[in-house]
């Protein structure tokens, strides 16, 4: 369409929420506001976990959980509990700021993946409705489902908590949820103690007694079968006991406790803490035995004649008896000092004096725990027939000889193909039997870990590629660590926690998101000329390109110095692309690389600089390919104007007087905005001055506010300017994301969502771990909740009803109807109409715009 003369804006006028019928003049209009790289990978991935046997290397889970503590600025785990009980607090005292102070965001909408899945600790099942189960995430929450898993929904998207980590239930639809993952993984959070619902999971309240540093890891809760009033849970303080259903509680056996099990008839039960073997310096963890519910405990791991040896790492444990026998089978799972898996009995039922070692490998594939299972170790025993049993290491093995031998039943390398057939996921968590499993007509089995969750209908039959069913269906707990779109989200690709690089297109939808390999993926670029062509990379810079969207990657490393090589590069590498020059694509180690052939190649763009740093943050301006910013992990932060060829260091810079510099912090993020005249950068680290900008590359400015409106003390892991706005900012937090409409003076918390619950402009109370633009809607990249997008424009919005299509709100392209223009909106926006009569009878006032005129002739609403 032609472009049309712009005619001068009238006065604003409001528009509530009730039936209207408004003639505009034919002269005025007031404006009115209204309320086939898989086999390496495989290769890549068994090569470490062996290297890690031999004590060479730390892959895997701890290599993660270290750079994510050195990206928090070495934060420990009660400093980090500490500045989320003040953020809390902060975000509760923000003032309102009214509709337009939030940077336009309006509502998000949610990308998944949903059949994906991430880490999951515990599982939960109705006794009385095997429909009913619950499942927690460590990065997502609570989740639950009515229809046996054939559809999640989470159960409050906003406890200030979302690291979720065990289940418990009592009788009468009563469930605790302890949160905080403390089992040595440093890429975990703490959490806020314990949470309690008595209307079978549906809502939830935090038990205050709990609200305190002695709950900040609560790794396990067991209720005694014979009196629903002693709970007991296995925290990193001790085995804490209630004998209220938890209105206060006692500490009965000191030490760092991951595991606690009832006998499922009887008072009886085990418990263990953490341990974790390495070739120096290991920690023994121990075993406990009660007879009395927990009031009193015996070490089993003593050493002496018939007790357990005393140089285990991280136990799991089970106590329980045959349906139609009672003896009672007490049964241990470890991981040993030297590397080896290890499972352990002892039979009777009073004190034990007859633990025998049933289960030892070192060597073979059948040592299920593999060095890992300080952070993956799952046991089931069938209470059907109690020779049978499940442990879960990086896969699962069953046995049905009382552990003498055992036998695989899982592959993680299938979990995310049907060639051979599928599988569960790596890394197991938790094991647990339906609740009307016989060991006959039912045999049913779930398993949890880093892929979610899966079952079994013939625990007996089921086999590494047959017979397992995935059932993250809808499930939204996703950890990833980068996105990556292209301009209109018809493909938009993840890099994430051991689920390598997830693809996500707009035509399949949110619950079919392709995973091409295994692993962790990490950084991610999408060609925005092509969106076929995809670069993605897995752990300590291991570049891939796909040029068939994503279905096949090959590996383009050449170049790259010692890729894919642990010490060499960073765990979690960032690519970024050059949105003008889209075969330009940059690498962040220690070195900057860069390919100007779309990977075929690679050449040194920034060499080494003093000191044991990495490149953590990297950007190329929307505007020009010339300026190319970097950040470290020591804070350190510079730019180039001339793509590279020469650099400027800013992160010192002291003008002296009022003129403030940086933290000394590791730097998340560095951004241009769109006019070229600051440089943002974010830090990491639990204190309020995170956010800060380098304005007309003189002098820093702090960009995190004051007071009241100021950011609260929290990790800020990314920060992204409106491409068309330059004094909005998004800063994505460990708490969600939260928005500025004043280049960071001040901050806003969720005007539209008042109360406890909603604190911050982000989806979820979860980690927002990136952000990026698909054209006008925002992309927030969440560790624990999958994608959410929202699209916080206040620029114009052109209708016309005389265009003969749909139209995309543009000047040269309005949209054809009111109402569409109206639903693509933010809160706060404007809408301009050209001549024409437009109907808003039919929909409901839902928030509110600015409606104005443009162009000759009358505009009619009606």
């Amino acid at each position: 369409m032609s472009p049309r003369p712009w005619l001068a804006l009238g006065a604003a006028l409001v528009l509530v929420g009730f039936a209207l019928t408004l003639i505009l003049p034919s002269d005025a209009m007031d404006g009115v506001r209204l309320t086939g790289l898989s086999d390496q990978v495989i290769a890549d991935k068994i090569a470490r976990k062996q290297a890690k046997l031999r004590g060479e290397a730390v892959p895997g889970p701890e290599g993660r959980a270290e750079w994510r503590r050195q990206m928090r600025a070495g934060a420990t785990n009660d400093e980090i509990r500490r500045a989320f009980e003040k953020s809390v607090a902060h975000l509760d005292a923000m003032p309102v700021q009214g509709i337009n102070r939030d940077g336009g965001v309006d509502s998000w909408t949610w990308i998944g993946p949903g059949n994906v899945g991430g880490r999951v600790r515990a599982i939960d099942i109705d006794p009385d409705d095997a429909n009913i189960m619950h499942l927690a995430a460590v990065g997502g929450g609570v989740w639950r489902t009515t229809d046996a898993g054939a559809n999640w929904y989470p159960v409050n998207d906003f406890l200030p908590r979302l690291a979720v980590v065990t289940l418990a239930r009592a009788p009468g639809g009563v469930l605790y949820a302890g949160t905080g993952e403390g089992f040595s993984n440093i890429d975990a959070l703490p959490g806020e103690g314990i949470y309690k619902s008595t209307d079978n999971g549906v809502s939830w309240s935090q038990l205050t007694s709990t609200d305190n540093a002695n709950f900040q890891f609560v790794n396990r809760i067991a209720i005694d079968p014979t009196n629903a009033s002693v709970v007991l849970a296995a925290t990193s303080t001790g085995i804490r006991r209630s004998t209220n259903a938890g209105s206060s509680w006692g500490q009965v056996q000191a030490g760092n406790f991951v595991d606690v099990k009832f006998h499922p008839n009887e008072r009886k039960a085990l418990a263990a803490t953490q341990g974790f073997i390495r070739t120096t310096n290991s920690t023994f963890g121990d075993v406990y035995s009660t007879l009395d519910g927990g009031a009193t405990w015996t070490q089993e791991t003593t050493g002496a004649a018939g007790k357990l040896p005393t140089s285990f790492g991280r136990c799991e444990v089970n106590v329980t008896e045959e349906f139609a026998d009672e003896a009672d089978v007490w049964t241990i799972s470890c991981d040993r000092q030297g590397g080896a898996s290890e499972i352990w009995r002892a039979v009777g039922s009073g004190t034990l004096t007859n633990w025998r070692l049933r289960f030892f490998d070192s060597t073979s594939e059948r040592d299920y725990l593999r060095g890992q299972g300080w952070y993956d170790n799952a046991l089931w025993v069938s209470r059907a027939d109690t020779a049978d049993l499940i442990v879960g290491g990086i896969d699962l093995f069953r046995s049905t000889n009382s552990a003498q031998t055992l036998t695989k039943i899982s592959d993680w390398r299938d979990y995310h193909d049907s060639t051979p057939g599928f599988s569960p996921h790596s890394d197991q968590h938790f094991i647990l039997e339906h609740p009307d499993f016989n060991g006959t007509t039912n045999k049913t089995i779930f398993v949890a870990n880093d892929g979610g969750i899966q079952r079994t209908n013939d625990f007996e039959t089921v086999s590494e590629n047959a017979g397992w069913a995935n059932l993250a269906n809808n499930l939204g707990v996703t950890q990833f660590y980068y996105g990556a779109s292209s301009p209109n989200m018809s493909v938009v690709i993840g890099g994430a926690q051991d689920n390598s690089v997830l693809r996500y297109r707009s035509a399949d939808g949110p619950q079919n998101w392709f995973q091409a390999f295994t692993g962790d993926g990490t950084g991610v670029a999408v060609d925005p000329s092509n969106p076929n062509i995809l670069y993605s990379s897995t752990q300590y810079l291991c570049p891939n390109k796909s040029t068939d969207g994503g279905a096949t990657w090959s590996p383009i490393r050449s170049g790259i110095g010692s890729s894919c090589q642990q010490g060499s590069h960073p765990f979690v590498p960032q690519l970024v692309i050059d949105p003008s020059r889209p075969d330009s694509v940059y690498a962040g180690s220690a070195r900057l690389y860069r390919t100007n052939n779309g990977g075929s190649s690679w050449t040194t763009v920034k060499g080494l600089v003093n000191g044991n740093r990495f490149i953590s943050a990297i950007d190329v301006s929307e505007t020009s390919s010339n300026y190319v910013a970097v950040g470290y992990t020591d804070g350190r932060v510079e730019y180039s104007t001339d793509a590279g060829a020469t650099w400027t260091r800013i992160d010192d810079v002291d003008l002296g007087g009022s003129f403030p510099t940086p933290p000394n912090a590791p730097v998340t993020s560095v951004r241009f905005s769109p006019d070229l005249f600051r440089l943002y950068a974010t830090f990491g680290g639990y204190a309020a001055d995170r956010v800060w900008s380098f304005d007309a590359y003189t002098f820093w400015r702090n960009a995190s506010g004051s007071g009241t409106t100021a950011l609260p003390p929290i990790q800020v892991n990314t920060v992204e300017v409106h491409p068309t706005i330059g004094n909005w900012l998004y800063a994505g937090t460990d708490i969600g994301l939260l928005a500025s409409e004043d280049a960071g003076a001040t901050w806003s918390r969720a005007p539209r969502y008042p109360g406890a619950d909603h604190r911050t402009e982000g989806p979820v109370n979860t980690e927002v771990a990136d952000l990026l633009w698909a054209g006008d809607r925002l992309i927030a990249v969440t560790h624990g909740r999958g994608m959410y997008w929202t699209r916080p424009t206040n620029a114009f919005v052109y209708v016309d009803d005389s265009n003969p299509a749909t139209g995309s709100g543009t000047f040269d392209d309005p949209y054809r109807s009111f109402q569409t223009a109206y639903a693509n909106t933010a809160s706060g926006g404007f809408i301009y109409l050209f001549s024409g009569t437009y109907d808003i009878s039919p929909f409901v006032i839902n928030k509110e715009v600015n409606v104005y005129k443009a162009g000759g002739g009358a505009a009619v609403l009606k």
